[in-house]
């Protein structure tokens, strides 16, 4: 049996209820949202925490899941790159304060080009030296 054949209504139709219902209710809706926040700070870490684990691996394996550089797979030591330079001006613009932000906007921009997977090492030493030492290596 469908929705229509039970009466009760669609997810999008109580989401469209709710949104309506916190509009019309500003203040009070944030308040209540604020004291459940405050009664649940443990799960919703935790929730956050999940979540951009979660966003953080599905853009790492967007652009291929492995350091462009050293071939570094653990997810712990990955990072993205912005190939051109500008990342932290980049970020300021889209007003992504943490990395869950930014990588739920690689995901919803369908992952553009212009990043790479490097991992912290070489990210840092691109950024600091104009080069990783992986790449003196290889032409060595």
């Amino acid at each position: 049996m469908g929705y229509k054949a039970t009466g009760h209504k669609t997810p999008l139709q109580v989401r469209e209820k709710v949104k309506a219902y916190a509009s019309a209710h500003r203040e009070q809706y944030r308040m209540a949202s604020k004291r459940y926040y405050e009664s649940h700070k443990a799960e919703a870490a935790q929730y956050s925490k999940r979540r951009n684990e979660a966003l953080k691996k599905e853009a790492l394996g967007g652009y291929g899941g492995v350091c462009a550089c050293c071939s570094e797979s653990r997810l712990e030591f990955l990072s993205l790159d912005h190939i051109n330079g500008g990342g932290s001006k980049h970020r300021r613009a889209l007003k992504a304060s943490g990395t869950g932000n930014f990588y739920l906007w690689i995901k919803r921009e369908n992952f553009p080009l212009g990043f790479r997977v490097l991992c912290h090492n070489c990210n840092f030493a691109i950024g600091k030296y104009h080069e990783c030492p992986h790449t003196r290596l290889a032409t060595s």
